[in-house]
């Protein structure tokens, strides 16, 4: 299967075309028609796709960039649940319309796991920004540029409030 890429983005230079990932072909038999379990899963279905050793920083760099252009591919591959209680992986394609990236194209029977999916990173994002705000308040101190714990500060305030965000997007979801 050959996948039509859209050209994106205008700007001074006119059209600009994003650089293709060569795996990104590869992933949609990986996840299609079977899911797959992990990333791992993933990779070994990649080996087999393209006969080649393909690495976990090659699947992980593929399928990153598959979600950051899913507009210019028309797919992605959901997110799955993390952690002890994401006993249910599956990742799959999930068609996105190319006219407008923020609608996509699914099964009911999948719309739980990929909301699963979701909660899950947005959970993990929320853990992140916490800690990371954190550990860059706690460096304050020790930095001597008054420009530079300025910079430290508020930076730390932005992951505090993205932390807060997403703490009453998950409580009301």
């Amino acid at each position: 299967m050959t996948f039509k890429v859209i050209d994106g983005g205008g700007g001074k230079g006119g059209p600009r075309k994003f650089r293709e990932n060569r795996l990104v072909e590869y992933l949609w038999r990986a996840v299609y028609p079977r899911h797959a379990t992990s990333m791992e899963h993933i990779r070994q279905r990649l080996c087999k796709l393209t006969h080649e050793r393909i690495t976990a920083a090659q699947t992980d760099t593929a399928v990153a960039h598959l979600r950051k252009h899913a507009g210019e591919y028309g797919w992605t591959i959901n997110h799955v649940e993390k952690g002890a209680d994401g006993n249910d992986r599956k990742y799959f394609p999930v068609l996105v319309d190319a006219d407008d990236p923020d609608i996509i194209v699914m099964d009911e029977d999948k719309r739980i796991a990929v909301a699963a999916g979701i909660h899950s990173s947005l959970t993990t994002t929320k853990t992140m920004c916490g800690n990371e705000a954190v550990s860059l308040e706690a460096t304050i101190p020790y930095v001597a540029s008054k420009t530079d714990r300025r910079y430290i500060r508020a930076v730390s305030s932005m992951l505090t409030n993205v932390e807060m965000t997403i703490e009453r997007y998950v409580r009301e979801a």
